[in-house]
């Protein structure tokens, strides 16, 4: 399992660390917010380990903006602000862990959020592929699947511009551009499904860039 840890404290980290390598998973470690959401736009992973507390935007900030992406990465908080099951589904999280947890805790945790997730694809249909693949690339080729056409459409000399539209929500979307035009902080999202949004864009990360959509 890739797993993505979001955590400012050293001490912490290192040992979840060490812990995770243990039980044969591969781990990478970052201490901002903004850095996590960097890297979950680029690359899949199968599970997230989330602070809450941070030095940058906090953890319920992080879970908001994945959410809006459309990513569906499994994120299991390690925070002792998360007291309930209430509170998990409210958040979108599929699980959390009161710091400090042992390794056997944190397995456990891990296999339950497996077995979730192997179950939900069965009821999906998402069975009878020959060859195993990986919870990732899964995820990633479900994300293939479900690209969608859209255009941009901006006042800049009246251009309009095809993309791809990467993931939507009803509160934004991740697009990539299909040539180099500068694109402007707000234009016009005309998604070939046949909705329109005004966008506001929020982060841009090479030849891809995140938008909010205005309220209606």
């Amino acid at each position: 399992m890739r797993v993505l840890q979001v955590e400012d404290d050293a001490t912490t980290a290192k040992s979840v660390e060490l812990m995770l390598k243990a039980q044969g998973h591969a781990c990478e470690t970052v201490s901002l917010g903004e850095e996590a959401l960097r890297l979950v736009r680029d690359k899949d992973y199968d599970l997230i380990l989330l602070d809450i507390m941070l030095p940058d935007i906090d953890g319920y900030e992080v879970l908001k903006r994945l959410q809006g992406w459309g990513i569906e990465t499994p994120v299991m908080i390690q925070s002792g602000l998360v007291r309930s099951d209430k509170d998990r589904a409210a958040l979108g999280m599929a699980d959390s862990l009161n710091k400090p947890y042992g390794s056997k805790e944190l397995q456990q945790r891990i296999e339950a959020i497996t077995r979730r997730e192997a179950s939900a694809s069965e009821d999906s249909g998402e069975t009878g592929n020959d060859s195993p693949e990986s919870d990732g690339e899964r995820r990633g080729a479900q994300r293939a699947r479900t690209i969608k056409s859209g255009l941009i459409a901006f006042n800049q000399n009246q251009c309009d511009m095809d993309c791809l539209v990467l993931s939507l929500s009803n509160d934004g979307a991740a697009l990539q551009p299909l040539d180099s035009l500068n694109i402007p902080d707000a234009f016009v999202l005309k998604i070939k499904d046949g909705s329109v949004h005004d966008c506001q864009v929020c982060w841009r990360h090479g030849n891809k860039l995140g938008v909010r959509f205005a309220a209606a």
